[in-house]
């Protein structure tokens, strides 16, 4: 648990994990670095590259998709076409 802990707080000051955060941690925890990577590759939560300029998510469930989440997304993909930084 105090791996996880290691790791968000890293996260939370850059907004992503760079090697050598994977490798400090690895260090302070006494842990060998693959147990680090590996918890960092299962979690979904983790970024192993700078986040991008905006991050927008949208629901896929069948509710949001009744209440009309496609013109939603549509619309937001016209809106910033040709925005993306990734």
């Amino acid at each position: 648990m105090r791996l996880l802990t290691r790791l968000f707080e890293r996260q939370r000051r850059r907004g992503w994990l760079a090697d050598e955060d994977l490798r400090a941690v690895a260090a302070e925890a006494r842990v060998p670095l693959y147990r680090v990577q590996e918890l960092v590759s299962f979690y979904p939560h983790f970024r192993r590259s700078p986040p991008p300029t905006y991050d927008i998510g949208l629901c896929r469930d069948v509710a949001c998709h009744l209440a009309g989440s496609s013109g939603c997304a549509d619309h937001l993909r016209r809106r910033w076409q040709g925005t993306a930084t990734s």
